[in-house]
């Protein structure tokens, strides 16, 4: 039997209240810890009315871990202590390994949640210049947005060499026309 099936008879030997009737067939060197009997009509009742008939309480009796005291008391030897062994020389302190496997979160570049609204702001930022001399249907607004977004065609530009830089050489020749074609200005 393995051990989930018996942990569940053992459970359900509690609420139903078996361990009362195991008590009563138990040795004596088990009984003396129990509370002392009176008799009397109410306590034999008690006794003999079971919520559990007794072959299912032989059967919660086989399959409950039987008492060895000799595999007890004998001493296990205990291997040497591996903290010891595995101490590091410094006094960093070692935990252990795990593994994720989870997916990593997705990140967003900010160019990614811009709003037309946001865009504009980050342009005026970079650009303080532009909001002197904007008013009314003199804004600068077109002028500082242009301006930013040739920053960002600067930036993917940037980025786009750089991952060119990890392929093989004979690809970087083929792709960087491609690529400077794809960037160029209209």
């Amino acid at each position: 039997m393995t051990r989930s099936p018996l942990v569940s008879l053992l459970v359900v030997a509690a609420v139903f209240g078996v361990g009362s009737a195991l008590a009563e067939d138990a040795p004596p060197v088990l009984k003396q810890n129990s509370t002392p009997s009176t008799s009397g009509p109410a306590v034999q009742k008690a006794r003999r009315s079971r919520a559990v008939s007794p072959e299912v309480t032989a059967q919660l009796t086989a399959a409950s871990p039987k008492f060895d005291p000799a595999a007890s008391a004998k001493p296990t030897e205990l291997g040497p202590d591996l903290r010891e062994i595995d101490r590091p020389r410094n006094t960093i302190i070692r935990l252990p390994d795990y593994v994720v496997q989870e997916e990593k979160p997705v990140v967003l570049k900010e160019r990614q949640v811009e709003t037309p609204r946001s865009r504009l702001e980050l342009a005026l930022k970079k650009n303080p210049g532009l909001r002197l001399g904007s008013f009314w249907i003199f804004r600068n607004d077109g002028i500082a947005l242009a301006m930013h977004e040739e920053e960002e065609r600067l930036v993917r530009m940037k980025e786009t060499n750089e991952l060119l830089t990890l392929l093989p050489a004979a690809e970087q020749k083929q792709l960087k026309p491609l690529v400077d074609q794809s960037f160029m200005r209209q």
